[in-house]
């Protein structure tokens, strides 16, 4: 392969523009990504096939492009930095809860064998 010869370089998704105005407070402003915020938004984290179509086609063409631009040549760099990671932390352990008003959280890490 010479040097000329490379990967062809990988376009992402542009979403479309369309112009909606909105106005709130008494204030008008121009959103023209306004398309992409799906009204049964509250539905659609249920039931995620509600999503409209022309939404959905874009959110996986912006999926595609990240597994192919990032995901797939940085696999094994992924991977690595996990067990990295991983091995710094003590699995199977837990914190002491802590106060916030009438509730106390706390945090603990369980033992698992998958990765990211």
């Amino acid at each position: 392969m010479s040097l000329t010869m490379s990967k062809p370089q990988i376009v992402p998704p542009l979403a479309e523009r369309r112009q909606q105005s909105i106005t709130q407070f008494g204030v008008t402003r121009e959103d023209p990504y306004a398309w992409l915020r799906a009204d049964n938004w509250q539905e659609v984290m249920q039931a995620p096939e509600t999503l409209p179509a022309d939404i959905r086609a874009y959110l996986e063409a912006e999926n595609a492009y990240f597994a192919e631009a990032f995901e797939v040549p940085h696999a094994d760099l992924t991977e690595k930095i996990f067990q990295e990671i991983r091995g710094r932390i003590k699995e199977d352990d837990s914190g002491i809860p802590s106060p916030d008003g009438p509730w106390a959280y706390n945090s603990r890490m369980l033992e698992a064998s998958s990765t990211p």
